[in-house]
C-alpha cells in the first residue's frame, strides 16, 4: 500500500523558510518529504524505494541533519550513483 503523505517540495521549504531558517521545530512529514525530494533529485528514488525506516529519518532530524545531508549520508552508505554520475558514465547530459 502507497505511503500517503502531504507532499511539498524542497524549494517550497527554502522559500518559507520552513527548514532550517527559523526557531519553529519542523514537522516530521515535512522533513521525510524534504528527504523524499532530495533523494530524487540526487538518486532518482526516494524513502519508499530506498526502504529506509521512519526511525532513521526521525533520528536525522533529531541529530540536526539537513535532508539533503540525510541523501548523501544514505546513498553513501548504500553505494548509490548520483544522476549526474550515471549521466556522465552513458555519455548524457
Amino acid at each position: 500500500m502507497p505511503c500517503l503523505r502531504p507532499w511539498r517540495t524542497v524549494d517550497e521549504f527554502s522559500k518559507s523558510g520552513s527548514l532550517g531558517t527559523s526557531d519553529d521545530p519542523v514537522p516530521f512529514l515535512d522533513y521525510w518529504n524534504a528527504v523524499d525530494e532530495a533523494l530524487k533529485t540526487l538518486f532518482g528514488i526516494d524513502t519508499m524505494d530506498a526502504g529506509s525506516e521512519p526511525d532513521r529519518i526521525a533520528s536525522a532530524q533529531g541529530e540536526g541533519q539537513t535532508p539533503g545531508d540525510f541523501a548523501l549520508w544514505f546513498g553513501g552508505k548504500y553505494g548509490l550513483k548520483l544522476i549526474s554520475e550515471g549521466k556522465a558514465e552513458w555519455g548524457r547530459q
